[in-house]
């Protein structure tokens, strides 16, 4: 054991990558334990989640193709799981390991060994693995315990990342109180001395983008650009005219007893058409609504991508923000299993962000209705443009 690596774990060095290595896309996997899924689940992003905040963030450019984070999980059971990852073929796949190893006493060899074989078994497969720190763990009578395994832990991620040629994203030194000095989080950015709140969580994301897109290829989701586009399901999905000067943008209806203003903002930094601004004044729900009934367009069995984009200034006067994508059998009767949930009882001050979903529809949907909009209480401004709803199917993309 040396100085410069107080783990004594050897990191073989190996040879360079090769640009099929680097160049693959923007698919992203996120794998790892509960502060992975940060209540992130098949068909909804993760408000507590850093890796979806990242995606959201980044605008997409960490193409978010799927959260396999699951509570409780150690290196192991995340190693035993990465076949899942493997089968969803993505560019790069984001590992969040280790938290659970240092709670349960797993050996510092062992949590490794677990690591180097997730990274092996995604480099095979031709994915691109990119690690995390763990944060801090500052749990009642086992502060100092868990500190100093969580510090070589760490440690010896960053020397694994930095032997093999891979990107380390070093969480810990973004939550860690380093004025304080006590190892434990940031006041505010933590529920319970391990996990993420949506505050923490923001923060978190907010440098992930920053540090994480520009590695990646510069594109993004392909968003509707016309009032009318047979490619996008939404008609004026861009938010486009203003007919009867409410303030409601043409072509869209609303749900709901609460009373906010409406307004256009016309798109800047390379938005097209214009954001549809509710501004929320006072207690009260009411959601952008759009319903799109059965036609030639879709069907049971195709597959359809939802994207968006979305500003939310909402944390200081306590409301949720919602944009999902239901699914209808005939009744009507809500297929819940089926919902899109990009976002949904979101606590989070969004600057600018872009989210994107896929889903098959299910086989017995008869119609299918787009809600945008806020919580029964608290205050705030939601802004969204850009709504798309594509069907890769029809279009010969999947």
């Amino acid at each position: 054991m040396s100085a410069a690596n107080p783990t004594g774990i050897a990191t073989p060095y190996p040879a360079p990558r090769t640009l099929s290595q680097v160049a693959r896309g923007n698919d992203s996997v996120g794998i790892g334990d509960s502060i992975m899924r940060g209540l992130a689940g098949t068909n909804l992003y993760g408000r507590t989640s850093w890796f979806d905040m990242a995606c959201l963030f980044s605008g997409q450019r960490i193409r978010r193709l799927a959260n396999l984070g699951v509570d409780g999980e150690t290196s192991a059971q995340v190693l035993a799981r990465i076949g899942d990852v493997i089968a969803l073929r993505p560019a790069r796949c984001v590992v969040g390991v280790g938290t659970n190893d240092v709670i349960g006493g797993v050996s510092l060899t062992t949590t490794m060994a677990n690591i180097r074989a997730i990274c092996a078994r995604l480099r095979a497969a031709g994915i691109e693995p990119i690690l995390a720190t763990i944060l801090p763990i500052y749990l009642p009578a086992f502060e100092t315990t868990y500190q100093t395994a969580t510090s070589k832990l760490n440690w010896a991620i960053a020397d694994y990342a930095a032997a093999q040629g891979l990107i380390c994203l070093d969480l810990h030194s973004l939550v860690v109180d380093g004025v304080a000095g006590t190892g434990d989080f940031v006041s505010g950015y933590d529920s319970d001395g391990e996990h993420l709140t949506p505050v923490g969580a923001r923060v978190v994301g907010a440098k992930v983008a920053n540090i994480l897109a520009p590695t990646y290829p510069n594109v993004v989701p392909y968003l509707g650009q016309l009032k009318t586009d047979a490619a996008n399901l939404l008609t004026n999905g861009i938010f486009s005219g203003d007919s009867n000067a409410d303030g409601l943008a043409d072509n869209w209806g609303t749900s709901g007893t609460g009373t906010p203003t409406y307004s256009l903002e016309a798109g800047t930094d390379g938005v097209v058409g214009n954001w549809q601004v509710l501004t929320y004044g006072s207690a009260g729900q009411k959601l952008l609504q759009r319903t799109i009934n059965p036609s030639s367009s879709w069907a049971g069995g195709d597959v359809i991508e939802f994207s968006g984009r979305i500003r939310a200034t909402i944390e200081a006067g306590g409301m949720w923000a919602y944009c999902t994508l239901s699914f209808y059998s005939a009744g009507p009767v809500e297929i819940g299993s089926a919902k899109l949930k990009p976002i949904e009882n979101w606590m989070s001050d969004i600057a600018d962000g872009v989210f994107t979903m896929r889903t098959t529809i299910p086989a017995n949907c008869v119609l299918m209705q787009l809600n945008a909009g806020n919580s029964p209480t608290g205050t705030g401004v939601l802004k969204f443009s850009q709504l798309t709803i594509r069907n890769l199917t029809k279009l010969g993309l999947v």
